[in-house]
């Protein structure tokens, strides 16, 4: 499965749709204005609340 038929992305993957590091994408998971959710332990993030979250960030 590619990312994008994915609904819920990997923080790898996410720090590299926004061209960011790994401490910056862990660093953003803790906040609760970021669209991610632990399931089983893992990170995840929505992939179509990441595009509206940086779309919020950048105007």
């Amino acid at each position: 499965m590619n990312i994008q038929e994915k609904i819920l992305i990997t923080p790898k993957e996410a720090k590299g749709l926004l061209g960011i590091g790994t401490n910056a994408i862990y660093d953003l998971c803790k906040d609760k204005n970021f669209p991610s959710v632990y399931i089983g332990g893992r990170i995840y993030i929505n992939k179509d609340k990441l595009q509206e979250w940086a779309d919020k960030m950048c105007s």
